[in-house]
């Protein structure tokens, strides 16, 4: 099955959420469990706030293909600089069977999480999701592919 575009240019952070939360009734309908899409929208707040940086004139991708054994999804921002200790805190959730343990990202770094931030999402993405790799895109933002399989 091929991956369906639905891309946006937010008009606001509750767009966002919104966006993440369009899904739940599809995987349901496909035996998922709906609250695949709270983790979901994490990752798209992600790239709207850490990526974008909240620019209302940048895109997020947001691509879904959601069927019987697998629901994928691939979220990207135009971001711009990534710092280097992020893919650092990914290699150490990798190397653990329970990730509801581990430190958050900004707990990881040694750092005071931003006003508003908890860096809760890329660990609620690690919890909830089988399959996910992280990669800069051509812009020099962030790509996320997720994968929940049945």
């Amino acid at each position: 099955m091929e991956m369906k575009d639905i891309s946006f240019i937010p008009k606001s952070e509750e767009e966002v959420r919104s966006r993440g939360s369009v899904v739940s009734s599809e995987l349901s309908k496909f035996g998922f469990n709906p609250s695949l899409s709270y983790s979901l929208v994490e990752v798209l707040r992600n790239a709207y706030e850490h990526g974008n940086l909240g620019n209302l004139t940048k895109k997020i991708t947001f691509k879904k293909n959601i069927g019987k054994s697998v629901a994928e999804f691939i979220v990207s921002d135009e971001g711009t600089n990534i710092d280097e200790s992020f893919f650092s805190y990914l290699g150490e959730l990798s190397k653990l069977k329970d990730v509801s343990s581990c430190k958050s990202y900004y707990d990881f770094k040694g750092a005071v999480p931003e006003n508003g931030h908890g860096g809760v999402g890329v660990k609620m993405a690690n919890m909830f999701f089988d399959k996910i790799k992280y990669t800069k895109n051509n812009s020099g933002g962030l790509e996320v592919y997720l994968a929940k399989l049945k």
